[in-house]
């Protein structure tokens, strides 16, 4: 459903991507998808270390 990214302001070239979907399904098709393996491959070079994607579940009250 969209995504936000954060810089770090004490470590030099050092972000994060928070990423929001609307259920399990939605995520599995974008993690799938040839736009994000694609990124995912054009960045590996670049990362201080392997590519290490966290999934959170939002708690609502």
């Amino acid at each position: 459903m969209g995504y936000r990214l954060f810089e770090a302001v004490d470590q030099e070239n050092a972000v994060l991507f928070v990423e929001t979907w609307a259920d399990s399904a939605a995520l599995e098709r974008h993690a799938r998808s040839s736009h994000f393996t694609g990124f995912v491959q054009s960045v590996q070079a670049d990362l201080a270390g392997p590519f290490q994607p966290e999934i959170f579940h939002v708690v609502r009250h």
